[in-house]
């Protein structure tokens, strides 16, 4: 049995606890695809062929909903609202984010990007990645992913595992060879050092497509890395996926400034799109509909740059997710 037709059974035997019925929400989902309404702006991601767009629907905490059903929804208000670019890991909620993800965008594969990641520090190695890749291709229910990227790397000697001979990016870029995967990356959270020494592994020829990093308004980490690692991805064509927007949500809470405010921060640097983190369906309305203003928002123009740029605190820059 070929792997296509291996992954396309297991996907079906996957789901099929979970039959729902095609509501009004994927009904308008449908439509806006066609008539073109609430049309998010989309930037192409470094030099791959993929557009996405500028707001990426995050997936890190979907499985604080609180139940499948509710998680399923929101998932379908982004659809309705035109966000077409969906990322999550295998890690998120033990599988289940992308599988809730699969549940809701097996209908609408050919419309979306997903974005995926493999995740397991203690064995960075192409045989982790590749029994993570065949899970995911299960859960989502497609046979390629638009963008797979190793997780979470920690430290330069965290890359330096990834990037071995048999290491997890090894495997990646067999993957991507072979069509199974459009476009290949590398994400950290809290170490500049970690994604500058994947850089010097692309300028040694283990070329990468895409890196996630945080980019928000506060001080610490997050500066480190636009002002360091985020010039030198751009100055090699890398496409930029922003995470960690909005400090899971820290900085809303804390009144120093709006989701908006930080999607509209991370919008204003030439990155391909900002994943933020959507807990209901209203949050993700307004999001969504702030993202069609921002077509051409840079630094000169932002306004969430000005106000969020004054509001750093590096206590808050205690996040994991992305």
């Amino acid at each position: 049995m070929h792997r296509k037709e291996f992954l396309q059974i297991a996907a079906a035997t996957l789901g099929a606890g979970y039959l729902r019925t095609v509501t009004a929400r994927r009904a308008a989902a449908n439509s806006t695809e066609h008539d073109g309404d609430n049309a998010i702006p989309r930037r192409r991601l470094g030099r791959t062929a993929l557009y996405p767009t500028i707001l990426a629907f995050g997936t890190s905490r979907l499985h604080h909903q609180g139940s499948e059903r509710e998680a399923c929804q929101v998932i379908e208000t982004a659809l309705s609202e035109g966000i077409r670019c969906f990322d999550t890991a295998e890690v998120y909620g033990s599988g289940s984010s992308e599988k809730w993800l699969g549940n809701v965008l097996g209908s609408f594969r050919s419309q979306v990007i997903i974005m995926s990641k493999t995740f397991t520090p203690q064995d960075r190695t192409a045989n982790s990645a590749q029994r993570h890749l065949d899970k995911s291709l299960v859960r989502l229910r497609t046979d390629y992913l638009d963008v797979w990227q190793v997780h979470a790397l920690a430290s330069p000697h965290d890359t330096d595992a990834a990037f071995a001979p048999r290491g997890a990016m090894s495997y990646l870029q067999a993957m991507r060879e072979r069509g199974v995967v459009r476009a290949i990356g590398v994400t950290s959270h809290l170490s500049p050092a970690a994604l500058l020494r994947a850089i010097e592994y692309w300028d040694r020829g283990i070329r990468f497509d895409v890196m996630q990093l945080p980019i928000n308004p506060t001080d610490g980490v997050a500066r480190q890395l636009d002002d360091s690692v985020l010039p030198m991805a751009l100055s090699r064509g890398i496409g930029i996926v922003a995470t960690a927007t909005d400090v899971a949500d820290w900085l809303r809470a804390r009144g120093v400034c709006e989701m908006s405010d930080c999607l509209e921060y991370a919008l204003s640097f030439p990155i391909g799109t900002a994943v933020m983190e959507m807990s209901n369906e209203q949050m993700t309305r307004d999001l969504a509909r702030r993202a069609q203003g921002l077509e051409n928002v840079t630094a000169r123009t932002s306004r969430g740059l000005m106000r969020c740029r004054p509001c750093g605190n590096p206590g808050l820059e205690f996040y994991y997710g992305a």
